[in-house]
């Protein structure tokens, strides 16, 4: 039999959205790991691969961190979560290397969705 890698890592900010976040993750085959920051984040993505990035962004974006973790991940694609009414505009989020937006507060069934369309074992 063969095991497909799920691993996922969940980086930045403690906002109750993280939390959903990783409530979905926590019921289904994801191995999960949680980061507080960028640093964190980028030290696990030099010793492994993951299969997504999914990133909690507040209002305070910085570019350099989106760029940054992009250029690190190689091949996995990043999920950004921001506020509904933040300043920021997908569509940079976009051209600065993130794969998908999604805006809190985080519903359970978009966030399960996104996870169907990555994972070659439930949406084949």
């Amino acid at each position: 039999m063969v095991t497909i890698s799920r691993d996922i890592l969940v980086f930045n900010s403690g906002t109750s959205d993280q939390r959903i976040v990783q409530d979905v993750l926590n019921r289904g085959p994801y191995h999960t790991i949680t980061t507080s920051n960028t640093l964190e984040a980028l030290k696990f993505l030099h010793k492994r691969e993951f299969n997504l990035i999914i990133a909690c962004l507040g209002d305070a974006l910085d570019w350099n961190m989106v760029s940054t973790i992009h250029a690190a991940s190689k091949k996995a694609p990043i999920l950004a979560v921001i506020p509904e009414n933040s300043q920021i505009d997908p569509r940079q989020i976009l051209q600065a290397g993130v794969w998908k937006v999604i805006t809190t507060p985080v519903r359970e069934e978009e966030l399960s969705n996104v996870l169907q369309k990555l994972d070659p074992c439930i949406n084949p």
